[in-house]
């Protein structure tokens, strides 16, 4: 499937007469969390020669791509994406360090990374994922237990881990979900649930309401802690100039 992906990615260059910059995975398969009948979410950065972007119409920002079987494709432009780069935005944070790239060109990735570990607001990313836990918190379980709903309880411990790396480290966090499971700190009963809720997703199997509540209500007790230390974290430090000079060298490339 890997190899179609990359197809796909030189194909979309050709149709929309774009350079791509970088292509990853993203979601699931990016966090660790994923099975064999997961889709593909393919996230990439792409950019125009420069006179398309003179022109009195503006060129999308934005290019979908369904046409591949099981995998979503999508991509943003360099100046939606640096924009978003201005309001710490947490997917380009992810996809940066998703451990599956499918195209890059490693002066402009590496470079980005370094801007996002200088210049990124750790408290905006920080409550990015608190919020996230907070409204996956708000979803009623079902009974008996679905995929769905260990997949909802994954994603409420991987928010609370990834604010709890942040509020130790002041540091973002690792994409990795093992890696959060193993330097984070989760009570006994709340870690052996999270492994059984792992093994669970990934065999297809069920598991008992009791793990799902424990993990929901752990973290619903955790959620005005966590909050409060969030406040401690950094606003970020942008450096405009430098971003716009960097953005204009890309063109000449």
């Amino acid at each position: 499937m890997q190899q179609e992906i990359k197809q796909r990615l030189q194909h979309i260059e050709k149709m929309h007469n774009i350079r791509i910059l970088y292509a990853c995975e993203a979601g699931s398969r990016a966090y660790g969390l994923h099975t064999e009948q997961s889709d593909y979410d393919v996230r990439f950065i792409f950019k125009y020669e420069v006179t398309q972007y003179l022109k009195l119409k503006a060129p999308r920002e934005v290019i979908n791509d369904q046409s591949l079987p099981g995998a979503d494709i999508q991509g943003w432009d360099l100046y939606k994406a640096m924009h978003l780069f201005t309001k710490s935005n947490p997917s380009l944070y992810e996809w940066l360090h998703s451990p599956v790239v499918y195209q890059e060109d490693q002066a402009f990735s590496s470079q980005l990374r370094r801007y996002i570990q200088s210049q990124y607001a750790l408290k905006k990313i920080g409550f990015h994922y608190w919020q996230l836990m907070k409204s996956n918190l708000k979803k009623k379980l079902s009974s008996p237990i679905s995929i769905g709903d260990i997949k909802v309880c994954l994603h409420v411990i991987r928010a609370y881990l990834s604010v709890q790396s942040m509020r130790t480290h002041h540091a973002l966090p690792p994409l990795s979900f093992e890696e959060l499971v193993m330097k984070g700190t989760l009570p006994k009963d709340i870690s052996e649930y999270t492994i059984s809720l792992q093994q669970a997703k990934r065999n297809d199997e069920v598991v008992e309401k009791e793990v799902c509540l424990s993990i929901m209500n752990f973290a619903e007790q955790q959620l005005p802690f966590l909050k409060e230390q969030l406040e401690e974290l950094g606003e970020g430090a942008l450096d405009h100039e430098l971003l716009n000079q960097w953005i204009i060298s890309l063109h000449d490339n």
